[in-house]
This record gives structure tokens, sequence and C-alpha cells, in this order.
């Protein structure tokens, strides 16, 4: 019989990889496992159990074992991964997905909540007010590699509306959490974690006055919730590690999902004199990952605003051009790119562009309906060439909504110049306004940086490009030589020479070399305008297929 091994899942462009775990479901009844573990069938429809019949190679599981996993919705078929092992339906998870393995927690951490008012074993009184922002809890299992450890009493979010599974061990029932939920242990900070305290008076006030007191704008208020600026009061081990230069009492500026979002929440400070009013409040960071963006850099002096960059996280001014547009041009419906154009903020170009959006789909739907109306009292038997006439006008109007909606659509690129002076290109849509004490900044994301652009002495746009992207000129299909592609392939590549590389990715250099000749995927990279000629920007081995080596008379066929 042939054996089946189990491979990890290993996402494109990833250097992760993700155990899988194939599992037979048990039947729905209460089972006990043999570390005393009860998976109750009333315990919030939350628990699936299963044994285990394949695992991956180095797997913290093995065959036999009795796993609890999320409840599966088995009516939608497209949310369900199963396989047949020996004419058995079984479930196929990941490792990280299962919550437990024969009573001991796998990636998660079993918590027994403690009470309001309750004396802990080190004699902490818990304050009601506690309980009505964060949960305090004691940790009864956790895995051996966690931060955490039996005994150790933790805070975490709320949970309301059953937001954790719970378990029921020797008749006491407990929480299921990710290390990730836990906000302090033992009264510190997690080690990944980061608390900052926002002055919620200051940022009401920036939010609704100008500098003069006047009343700002609805459009520009809307704008000001994206300025986020808090106070570091702690920060755990790991995520100093993460972020070396932080330190307690920088001001921190912050993605605004952090005041948004409210499970980071864990204290409130209301004014002892104005009693309602609300002074702080002290908020969560997340350090797992440095690259999720909760933190863009730190003031280092307000007076003078100089801000240090954290991470890949790149702080623009606040003027930008547009750059080449589009190469599309529409006489017949409207200008649209004169007021794009003319935009100098994020805030009047999103404008500008729904009210574009808005105008062209209804010039358009005019038009296209006009002519139909016009169609349907030709008649195409006695009246061919008119007939032909307007249906031909008929697809050209259609075409041309085609390619508005297109344009409009697009991800244009902008030029915009950061605090050293070096002036990028970056698709718009990658892009973070932020308003910190009056001082208007854009928020760009390395990776999403095109290239770096500059004019030379003579006037010649320089380009060049960005990480692991590539500046192609596309070459004519009539001009592509011995290269051979089927005829029945369904979207033949394209070819392109190679006019500039980027420095590399991650320390990695690009294959690419310049003068080499590239195969693209058809409507691949960004296409962008210079001296007139419309060239492309491109990721390697995202965009491009392959590079193009061929020897004197050889014939290659791909």
């Amino acid at each position: 019989m042939p054996q089946l091994k189990l491979l990890p899942y290993q996402p494109e462009g990833n250097a992760s990889s993700f155990k899988r775990t194939i599992v037979k479901p048990i039947p729905k009844e209460d089972a006990i496992t043999e570390g005393g573990l009860l998976i109750a069938s009333d315990i919030n429809n939350f628990c699936e159990s299963g044994r285990v019949v394949h695992v991956c190679d180095n797997s913290d599981l093995k065959a036999g074992d009795i796993v609890l996993y999320k409840k599966i919705d088995r009516k939608s078929a497209e949310h369900l991964d199963t396989i047949s092992v020996d004419s058995e339906v079984c479930d196929v998870l990941y490792e990280n997905e299962i919550w437990a393995y024969n009573g001991h927690p796998l990636y998660r951490i079993f918590v027994e909540q403690i009470s309001t008012m309750e004396v802990n074993e080190e004699g902490l009184l818990l304050p009601e007010s506690v309980k009505t922002v964060t949960q305090k809890g004691k940790v009864f299992r956790a895995p051996s590699h966690y931060t955490v450890a039996p005994g150790d009493i933790i805070e975490y979010r709320k949970p309301e509306r059953d937001i954790y599974p719970t378990v029921v061990i020797d008749g006491k029932r407990y929480d299921v959490l990710y290390e990730a939920d836990v906000f302090l242990v033992n009264n510190k900070v997690a080690p990944f974690r980061i608390i900052v305290r926002i002055d919620m008076v200051a940022q009401s006030v920036k939010r609704n006055t100008t500098a003069t007191g006047l009343v700002r704008s609805p459009l520009f208020s809307f704008m000001l919730h994206n300025m986020q600026v808090g106070q570091v009061l702690d920060i755990g081990a790991e995520a100093q590690k993460h972020y070396p230069d932080l330190r307690i009492g920088d001001s921190a500026i912050l993605h605004h999902t952090v005041e948004a979002q409210d499970f980071r929440l864990l204290r409130r400070t209301f004014s002892e004199k104005n009693k309602g009013t609300l002074l702080y409040e002290d908020r969560i960071i997340n350090a797992f990952d440095p690259t999720a963006r909760e933190i863009f850099g730190r003031i280092v002096n307000r007076k003078k605003m100089i801000i240090s960059e954290f991470g890949k996280n790149d702080f623009l001014n606040w003027n930008f051009t547009v750059y080449a547009a589009s190469a599309y041009k529409s006489s017949e419906l409207f200008d649209f790119e004169s007021n794009i154009d003319k935009c100098t903020n994020l805030e009047d170009l999103k404008s500008v562009i729904k009210h574009k959006k808005d105008d062209g789909h209804g010039k358009a739907h005019a038009k296209i309906k006009g002519l139909l109306d016009i169609i349907r009292e030709v008649n195409p038997e006695t009246d061919k060439d008119r007939f032909d006439e307007l249906e031909t006008e008929l697809n050209q109007a259609k075409r041309e909504a085609i390619g508005i909606a297109n344009h409009l659509d697009a991800n244009h690129l902008l030029r915009c110049q950061d605090l050293r002076g070096y002036e990028i290109l970056v698709p718009y849509r990658e892009l973070y306004p932020i308003n910190i004490f009056g001082h208007k900044y854009i928020i760009a994301y390395e990776d999403f940086i095109v290239s770096h652009i500059h004019t030379d002495q003579m006037g010649k746009t320089i380009i060049t490009p960005h990480a692991d992207r590539l500046l192609i000129r596309p070459i004519a299909e009539e001009d592509q030589g011995e290269l051979i592609i089927p005829q029945a392939a369904k979207e033949k590549p394209q070819r392109g020479e190679v006019l500039a590389v980027g420095p590399g990715k991650d320390g990695k250099e690009l294959t690419s070399k310049v003068g080499e000749e590239v195969l693209y995927r058809k409507g691949a990279g960004t296409p962008i305008e210079i001296d007139k000629e419309v060239l492309l920007l491109m990721r390697e081995g995202v965009d491009t297929i392959a590079t193009i080596s061929l020897e004197a008379g050889a014939d290659t066929a791909i």
C-alpha cells in the first residue's frame, strides 16, 4: 500500500512553513481524553475533537493523539478541506489551528478566570474597576516554550460574546487563549507587548480646532482621525528587541487602529474633579510582527519635529505630483487629467477621483443609453449601413467607458519627496496620511516604493528601480527574433529589455542584468512615461517569468 507523506504548506514568497495534520473527527457526543479534558458538546459550539491520522515530519503530534480544534462549518463546502483516508473522510488542519492534544495545550494557553474581588495567592485584591475593561486569570496549562507558565497571573482581553472557546478539565472550565491575547503577566507587560498612553483630551482638541481656535473642515477633521501619538509606558523584553531605539517616555507615532480597536484597551483614567471626563486610555501594541506597522516611528524632538522612522516606514512631505497618470486619454467624454494633476494632497486626490468616477459613469451610461435608444429605431434589414455605423459607435462608447473606469481605478503613481530630500515614486493607495501636532505627513512602506527618481544636469529623468524591481522597455512582437511562442497559448508572455535593476531585497541580488531580455506576463508591471517613452516597472519573479539568454544561431521554444 502506498505511504501518505504529508507536506507542510509553504506560502509563496514567505519563508515560514505551516505543518499540516490529518484528523479523523470524533462523533459529537461528549468525550474525555487521557488528560482529563472534557470536550463538551454544549460549550460555545466552538469545540470539535478528532484522532490524528497523519502528521508532517518533525511534528509535535503523533498518530493516535486526540486533538481539540475549532468547530468546522460543514455546510459551507468552500471552507472545508477534507481528504479520504482508508475510505474515511478526514479533516486537513494546520497544526497551529489545534488547541490541545491529549488534554495538553498546543499553541494555546488554558486560563482559569479570577472572579471579581478575589484574592490570589500573593494577596492581590482585584477591584471591580479592573474587570470592566480586561479580565484577570491564572494560567492552568501552557506549552513549555511559551513565555507564560502555569501559575502566572495574567490580564487579557475581556471575554465578551464568547470570543474565547472554553474547555472543561476535572469539572473546571477554562478559557483557551493565544499567547498574543495576553496583555500583562504578573502585573508586568507581556514580553511581546508595548503599553502606550493616549491623551484623549489633547486628541479631541487637536481633531476639532485649528491652532487659532477655528473649527476645522469636516474633510480635514476626518483626516485627523489618522493622527495617533501615544506615550510609551512600558515595553516587553521581546518587543524591545524589535524596537531597540524605543524607550519608556517616548512619544510613539501609531496607526489609528490602536485607538479604534476596543480589544487593545487596557485601562481608562477619568478626571477626579470632572467626573466622567476621560483623560487617558492605556492601550496595547502588538510586537509579535514588527512588519504589521503598528508603530511608524517616534518623535525625537517635538519642537523641531524631528522624527525617527521605524522598520520600513518612510515619512514623506505632504505635497506631491501625479506622475505620468496614464497613457490613456479621452476627448469624447471628459478631460479627467486636469484636476488630478493639480492635486497636492491625498484627500484632494481621493475626492477628485471619486467625483470623476461618478461623473464619468453618468456620462458614459447616458451616451450608451442614447445610442441604444437610436439603434432600436433603425431596421437592420432596410438600413444596414446606418445600423452598422451605430453599432460600431456603441461598441466604441463601451470601450471608452471601460478605459476611463480602468484609468480612474488605477493606482496612480505619485512623485513624492521624503524627509531626507530623496524623490520616490509610489502608488497612492499604499500611502497613509497622518497629522502630528499640526504637521502633516504621508507615510510610505518601503516594500511599496516603486523607484527612486531624479533629473540629471542635462534635464534627463533618471529612474532607479527599488528593491526587487526592474525597469523594462517592451519589445514589439515583430521584433522578438528567434523566440517561439505557441499560437495556442491562452496568454502570450511579453518580451522586454532590462534597462535598470534594483539593488535587491533582503540582502539578495537580482538575477536579471541590464541589457538582458526577460519574459513577463501580459499586463504585468506599472507603466511610466519617461521622456515621452512608456516603460514598465515590474518585480522580478513576480511579474517576470524568465530571463532570455540565446546563443548565436540557436532557436528557443517556450
